[in-house]
């Protein structure tokens, strides 16, 4: 096999020319295992599309989940295999239109960002049994909201062991009626 790695100024160095490409690529190209490594960053790309020298990696699947509003800024969901872990976008009170579910309800608007997470873990083939962290975002918190939010995430968790959690009070959202937002990742088979 020929591997190529073509620099940032596009002179495209053979494997036999490592030595010289290492000394005009920097010490960061230390090993053959890091030009090679190169070839994927550096844009050679073999006739079939792939880096010359590359290995298959972890493959990233981001499904669009049925339920949920598509926005082309980011995934709903993201599921790498290998491990298989998934991660989700924040998940926000809003339908598959974007329309607000919930206005001014912490309740009513965590019981819907709980769905919405619901419908993004199913598109990647994972459940709430699956979720091993969340991080939620509340507006404005006091500690009374944890109550009205353990209340209505709780039926999600039916086993009663709900995942890692980290709870942040922020400011704000992206949009100002959004009261809460919640991301997860989750782990299977």
């Amino acid at each position: 096999m020929n591997l190529l790695i073509r620099s940032i100024t596009g002179r495209v160095w053979h494997e036999r020319d490592w030595p010289i490409a290492k000394a005009h690529l920097g010490r960061a190209f230390e090993t053959r295992r890091d030009l090679a490594r190169a070839a994927c960053w550096n844009g050679a790309v073999s006739s079939k599309g792939r880096a010359e020298g590359a290995r298959d990696m972890t493959t990233l699947e981001h499904p669009r989940p049925e339920g949920l509003l598509h926005n082309p800024g980011f995934s709903q969901v993201v599921a790498a295999a290998g491990t298989r872990t998934i991660y989700t976008a924040g998940q926000v009170s809003i339908d598959e239109r974007g329309a607000l579910v919930g206005a001014g309800d912490l309740a009513a608007q965590t019981a819907q960002v709980m769905r919405n997470v619901g419908l993004a873990l199913a598109a990647a083939g994972a459940t709430y049994a699956d979720i091993v962290k969340i991080t939620t975002y509340v507006v404005a918190y006091k500690p009374e909201h944890r109550a009205v939010i353990g209340q209505a995430r709780a039926p999600f968790f039916p086993k009663g062991t709900p995942p890692a959690s980290t709870l942040v009070g922020v400011t704000a959202l992206a949009l100002p009626e959004w009261l809460i937002e919640i991301e997860a990742v989750a782990v299977v088979d």
